[in-house]
């Protein structure tokens, strides 16, 4: 089996276990680095904390996938410009955190019911002339924006925006759906 393919089967197969697991492995590299082990590799067998030199496009790819595979990841990257774009990224658990976005886009797995208690969160913090944009492929846009709707009181803030995968390349086809909820919100942009 090739490396890649191996890789990102193993990160499909980790993104799924459950937040235990993922503290069993850090309590593992934790106590191998007390016993200064330098053998500091996951129980999956991938590194703890690996280097990626170059942040571009493949570099991103290789960072994401060792990422979503729990290892820790730093990226080195050359040009300035690229390497300031990385201090405009903010990771959080915290929902609050998206209060004073003028967009925000939801990923979550494909159920109506993961979604719409995304989306109510989300809009519970965001600004009232916020979208609040789903990346659905397969669920309908309508009956979010009604289900969200319904709760919020604003279904025309919800709005399809698909990014077909995989999203960093160039050109990346995008399809968006407003639905029929039409408010009087401003046109954004993707």
């Amino acid at each position: 089996m090739p490396v890649i393919a191996a890789v990102d089967d193993l990160a499909q197969a980790i993104l799924f276990e459950s937040e235990a697991k993922a503290d069993r492995m850090q309590a593992v590299i934790d106590q191998k680095k007390k016993l200064n082990m330098t053998d500091t590799t996951l129980p999956s067998g991938l590194p703890a904390h690996v280097g990626v030199l170059g942040g571009g496009r493949m570099g991103a790819g290789i960072a994401h996938a060792f990422l979503v595979s729990g290892s820790e990841v730093t990226v080195v990257e050359a040009n300035p410009d690229a390497a300031d774009a990385a201090s405009r990224l903010t990771v959080t658990s915290d929902v609050a955190d998206f209060a004073g976005c003028s967009q925000v886009i939801e990923a979550a797995p494909e159920d109506m019911g993961i979604k719409t208690a995304a989306l109510e969160s989300v809009a519970e913090v965001a600004g009232t002339d916020a979208w609040l944009r789903t990346n659905t492929s397969s669920l309908s846009v309508d009956e979010l924006a009604q289900a969200v709707g319904e709760v919020t009181g604003h279904p025309e803030r919800i709005c399809g925006l698909h990014f077909f995968n995989p999203v960093l390349q160039p050109g990346a086809r995008i399809e968006t759906h407003r639905g029929h909820h039409r408010g009087r919100l401003r046109r954004g942009t993707a």
